[in-house]
């Protein structure tokens, strides 16, 4: 298509480049309708774009996604290619981030995404484009390149922030005239995701505790993202409260890490509306799948390629890696490699910060200092330069609960090129690990319960009323083999109170350790001291924490610790603490007890796993009353023994055990009949 000829001084000069004829025609005319001063040649190729570029001096080039011959990067690379500067505005389809930041890598002046009604915006977007691009070539001529200044703005603010006084230079910064700026307030310019950190700096200008200058975003009128640096000088009054700002804004440099929507900073929002789909659609799948969807999701979000979730073991002191995202490791890696040490992962967060950075090959800080009364330093070796960030460098974030006692680590390293961190970041992953956190918690809280709901009703089946058919030492075995894996407890013991020694008698232990199993089975415990154990001091409801050493377990903790010497910490399990559970009779009377020790989480019960033993331990006493009412019941019905004799003088001991069989199945049945009826 032929350009048009000429270019009358106050016109601008715009080419427009698309490959579908009605697009190039309706955006024409969107473009020549907001302003009449646009002269707008049209193209569809990007071989005539080019030559339409050499022949004329258009302000600035429009080129959408789709092209004759290619997409609009490639015709950015042919203009750089045959050094034609003229600045181009990319339209995308779509909104992806990684093709925003190639744009801008390669030149492109700015971009913008095609959502509904993007073409009311368009003539705006474009004449702010040339504005720019006029006042950058002024200022390229008139000051020097080493100093990396383009244009500033004056203004003052009153103690609300609101805009009193401008000058022409905030104006042309904002796209917002003077008269609309000062309907305004600096915080509608400043970029939503970074207000949070404005107000910090702010807090710190007005205490006096700084007086630097803030790198933000300010948002221009039509959506336009300037990088900039502010100076505020707080105005006092005589009583030194503030009543006014005066203020400075310098343009600085494109970063394009922190470009319209490609900034490495999150809302806060974002990241609970994130984490909250990820709770909400994955209720149901295993504890390693969600850290894994967890895991891919941080790396998506803080843009690292690599990623490491560790849950502890506090059995095996040790963090134990469940999920690794981007890492190729061999299927027969050795085990040891999957587990950290619990010492080391205390040592990092042994000011219980939540995050931590470990630079490579950097030296220790005996010392770390705070940045400010507000964010305390999360380093203990030396920080990098500003700007700098090596691929190994490892943020590591902590997962802990409300009092900060860890109980995993999140790991992120190699993150992307454009990767540049700063205040914003980390404040964003301050955040992250609250969240996370709560969301790991939650969903280990939600598996645990229903884990524990299944294995307390197979106990309840197993240990209640219908199995009179089992022996009592069979019944009791199966009672706190069941109790052990309803609660998950390495020790279980069942004692019951003889009437005869007046001490309880140990009758059925569960510990996978056979040997400890067998000796604690044959310890009797003096009846005074085994009703200390319900001192009011140490009820938890009806269940009995004692959390102290007691002269009634000496003798078990003896043998059941003998070959184990760890130091636990003050929140674990204790060596001497235990759970006595009591079985009463319908009577109210303790008839004996269940005591439980060693959690396999090494973690004091819950109300919950409580309230559990209380149910375990009804029905173990209504079990074993059954047990002895039918035993005794049955003992004194038992038939007299036939003794019919055959036709030699001697007696039939098949028909005998017959008929002695039929007539004892026949009382039990009516035993069983009047046992229900009671209970």
């Amino acid at each position: 298509m032929t350009a048009t000829q000429g270019k009358s001084s106050p016109q601008l000069h715009i080419l427009l480049v698309n490959a579908n004829p009605s697009q190039r025609e309706i955006t024409q005319k969107m473009l020549k309708f907001y302003d009449a001063d646009f002269l707008v040649d049209v193209c569809g190729s990007i071989r005539e774009a080019v030559r339409l570029a050499k022949t004329h001096a258009y302000d600035l080039i429009v080129a959408d996604e789709e092209l004759e011959e290619g997409n609009n990067f490639d015709l950015l690379q042919a203009l750089r290619r045959e050094k034609i500067d003229i600045p181009v505005f990319l339209l995308f389809s779509d909104d992806d981030s990684q093709k925003a930041i190639r744009a801008l890598k390669l030149g492109a002046a700015d971009y913008m995404k095609k959502a509904r009604g993007y073409l009311t915006a368009l003539p705006f977007a474009v004449k702010k484009a040339i504005e720019r691009a006029q006042i950058e070539f002024k200022e390229s001529r008139r000051e020097s390149p080493a100093t990396g200044l383009r244009q500033k703005g004056y203004f003052i603010l009153n103690a609300q922030g609101k805009f009193t006084s401008v000058n022409p230079g905030m104006s042309s910064l904002s796209g917002f005239s003077e008269d609309e700026l000062l309907e305004l307030s600096l915080l509608d310019l400043i970029a939503r995701h970074q207000q949070w950190y404005f107000f910090e700096w702010l807090n710190e200008i007005e205490n006096k505790t700084t007086k630097a200058p803030i790198e933000i975003e300010l948002v221009g009128k039509y959506g336009t993202h300037v990088p900039v640096e502010i100076r505020l000088q707080p105005i006092f009054d005589e009583k030194e409260q503030v009543r006014g700002y005066r203020g400075e804004v310098e343009e600085k440099e494109f970063n394009a890490s922190a470009r319209n929507g490609e900034t490495l900073h999150f809302q806060e929002t974002q990241l609970i509306d994130q984490l909250w789909h990820l709770m909400e659609s994955n209720t149901e799948v295993s504890f390693p799948v969600l850290l894994g969807r967890l895991a891919r999701l941080t790396c998506q979000i803080f843009k690292f390629k690599r990623a490491t979730i560790a849950i502890l073991d506090r059995a095996q002191k040790a963090y134990i890696k469940v999920a690794m995202v981007g890492y190729a490791l061999p299927a027969d890696k050795e085990k040891r490699r999957l587990e950290v040490p619990k010492d080391v992962i205390d040592r990092i967060f042994e000011n219980r910060y939540r995050i931590k950075v470990l630079y490579f090959e950097q030296d220790r800080r005996e010392r770390p200092q705070a940045l400010t009364s507000s964010i305390p330093e999360r380093r203990s070796q030396k920080r990098r330069p500003p700007g700098q960030w090596h691929p190994r460098d490892i943020v590591v974030i902590n997962l802990a609960d409300r009092e900060l006692n860890s109980f995993g680590y999140l790991s992120l390293d190699d993150p992307i090129p454009e990767f540049r961190p700063d205040r914003m970041f980390f404040r964003s992953l301050e955040l992250f690990s609250r969240l996370a956190s709560m969301l790991i918690l939650n969903h280990k809280f939600i598996l645990d319960q229903a884990q524990r709901n299944r294995r307390l009703m197979q106990v309840l089946v197993t240990s209640n009323i219908f199995k009179l058919y089992l022996k009592m030492d069979d019944l009791l075995r199966e009672i706190v083999w069941s109790v052990k894996f309803c609660l998950d407890f390495q020790l279980v013991i069942l004692g019951l109170i003889s009437q005869k020694t007046r001490k309880l008698e140990i009758r059925a232990v569960a510990c996978d350790d056979k040997i400890k199993a067998q000796q604690v089975s044959e310890i009797d415990i003096d009846f005074e001291n085994f009703l200390a154990l319900f001192r009011p001091e140490f009820a938890r409801g009806k269940i009995y924490l004692i959390k102290r050493k007691h002269p009634a377990l000496r003798e078990i903790k003896s043998i059941y610790y003998a070959d184990r010497h760890e130091t636990r910490m003050p929140d674990e399990w204790s060596q001497d603490a235990m759970i006595a559970v009591p079985l009463k009779s319908q009577a109210g009377k303790i008839i004996g007890a269940i005591l439980i020790d060693d959690p396999a989480d090494l973690e004091y019960p819950d109300d919950h796993r409580l309230k559990a033993l209380e149910i375990l331990a009804n029905q173990v006493s209504v079990a074993i009353q059954n047990r002895i009412i039918y035993a005794n019941a049955l003992k004194k019905s038992a038939p007299p023994k036939p003794m019919p004799e055959n036709g030699n003088g001697g007696t039939s001991t098949s028909v005998a055990a017959s008929e002695s069989k039929s007539m004892v199945e026949e009382q039990e049945r009516g035993l069983l009949k009047r046992i229900f009826k009671l209970h």
